[in-house]
C-alpha cells in the first residue's frame, strides 16, 4: 500500500506566496494595460476628428458648432445633436436615446422639430422628467450604432431606446460595412468576457484592430481611395442587418432598457404602389426582430398613408422628412410611449424563435 504524499508546511507557504505574487503581477499588468490603452486607442467617451478612419465608427460628429450636409448643427461632448448631457444621470430623470440615420437625426429641420423631440414634447418632456438624446448620426448603419452604444451610449444610462430604420443600410457605397468596421465589443459571449480585461483589449487592438484584414481594407478605402465594393452590395446585408439589430436590442433588454422600433416611411407608401423588394426585405428583417423579442413597432408607412397628405407635405426628398412629416411620425410615436410614461414596460413576451434567413438584396451600381 502506497503511503500518502506528505506536503510540508514550507511547500504550502511557497505555493500560497506564489499565487499571491502571480495575482499581484497580473493586477499590475492589468493596471499598466489600462494606462496604455488610453494612449493606444481613442477615449471611447470623447468623440473627435482624426485623419484616420475610426476603427469602430469610421467617422464622428465633432463637438461644438459644425455643418452637416450644409446645415449648422450644435453637437455636445458625447457626440449627440443638442445640449450637453448631465452625467451621472439625475435620479429624477428618465432618459430616451434615439438611434438612426438622417431621418432620426433631423436632416433639414431644427432639433426640436425632429419626430423624437416632437414625441417627447407631446408627452410632457422635461416637465415630467423625460430627457431625449439624439444619438442618431447621418449615414450611420446599425453596425455603427451598436459600436456607438458600446463606446459611450450605455454609459449615459438610458431608460428607453428608440431605433428607427431601415435606412442607409440599404444603400450601395464604395465599401461594405462589415469589411471596414471592427466590432468594439464581440457578439460571442466568451470573447465578450475576455474583453472585460484591459490586457486583452490592448492585445486585441494591436493584433485585430491595427493589423487585421478589416483594418487594411479600411485604410485602402478611406485613405487610398480604393473602391472596395465592385459587386454593388448594400452597406449592410439583409441578414446582417437583422442579426445586428437583434443583438443591439437584446443588449438593451439585458440592461433593463425598453426598446421601440420605428419603421421609416417612404413616398411610395402614400399611394397604391409598393416599395421595392429591397425595402420590403429590410422591413421584414426589422419586424422579425420585433416579433422575436416582443418589441413594439411604430408603423411609419401606415401612419403616413393614413394621414392623407401629399409627398410634398411629408418629405423633403427621397427619404428625409419635412417639419410636418416629423410631427406626424412624432405623434404616432408619442401614442406608443404613453404606457411607458405611466410606468409600464413596453417590452412584451416575444416568440423567442430563431431569426429566419432572408434573401439578400440584388446588387446595384454605386449610388453614393
Amino acid at each position: 500500500m502506497s503511503k500518502p504524499v506528505q506536503i510540508g508546511e514550507n511547500t504550502v507557504r511557497g505555493v500560497v506566496l506564489g499565487v499571491i505574487l502571480a495575482a499581484a503581477l497580473l493586477a499590475a499588468i492589468e493596471k499598466l494595460a489600462n494606462t496604455y490603452e488610453e494612449t493606444l486607442t481613442r477615449s471611447p467617451a470623447t468623440p473627435g476628428v482624426s485623419e484616420d478612419p475610426h476603427p469602430f465608427l469610421l467617422w464622428e460628429l465633432p463637438p461644438g458648432e459644425t455643418l452637416v450636409n450644409g446645415q449648422p448643427i450644435q453637437v455636445n461632448s458625447v457626440g449627440a445633436r443638442g445640449p450637453e448631457v448631465t452625467q451621472p444621470k439625475p435620479d429624477n430623470v428618465r432618459r430616451i436615446l434615439f438611434l438612426g440615420d438622417n431621418v432620426a437625426f433631423g436632416e433639414g429641420v431644427d432639433r426640436d422639430q425632429t419626430f423624437g423631440m416632437n414625441a417627447l414634447d407631446a408627452l410632457g418632456g422635461a416637465r415630467v422628467g423625460i430627457e431625449g438624446i439624439l444619438m442618431a448620426v447621418p449615414d450611420y448603419t446599425v453596425l455603427q450604432h451598436r459600436n456607438l452604444m458600446n463606446l459611450r451610449g450605455w454609459d449615459l444610462s438610458p431608460d428607453l431606446l428608440i431605433v428607427s430604420g431601415p435606412g442607409i443600410e440599404m444603400s450601395v457605397s464604395r465599401y461594405v460595412d462589415e469589411d471596414v468596421i471592427s466590432n468594439f465589443r464581440s457578439a460571442d459571449p466568451t470573447r465578450a468576457r475576455l474583453e472585460e480585461f484591459a490586457l486583452f483589449r490592448v492585445l486585441d487592438q494591436l493584433l485585430r484592430i491595427k493589423h487585421s484584414q478589416t483594418s487594411i481594407s479600411r485604410q485602402q478605402v478611406f485613405q487610398s481611395g480604393v473602391h472596395g465594393n465592385q459587386g454593388g452590395n448594400p452597406r449592410v446585408g439583409t441578414n446582417l442587418f437583422g442579426s445586428t439589430l437583434n443583438l443591439l436590442a437584446s443588449e438593451a433588454i439585458e440592461r433593463n432598457v425598453d426598446v421601440v422600433f420605428v419603421i421609416l416611411p417612404l413616398p411610395v407608401d402614400l399611394d397604391d404602389g409598393h416599395p421595392t423588394d429591397r425595402v420590403q426585405l429590410y422591413r421584414t428583417a426589422m419586424l422579425n426582430v420585433a416579433d422575436r423579442l416582443g418589441i413594439p413597432v411604430v408603423d411609419g408607412p401606415s401612419v403616413f398613408k393614413d394621414s392623407a397628405r401629399s409627398p410634398e407635405q411629408l418629405f423633403l426628398g427621397p427619404r428625409v422628412l419635412t417639419e410636418y412629416g416629423h410631427r406626424v411620425l412624432g405623434y404616432a410615436l408619442s401614442k406608443k410611449l404613453r404606457p411607458w410614461i405611466r410606468g409600464r414596460r413596453l417590452i412584451r413576451q416575444g416568440t423567442g424563435s430563431v431569426l429566419p434567413i432572408l434573401t439578400e438584396p440584388k446588387p446595384l451600381m454605386d449610388d453614393q
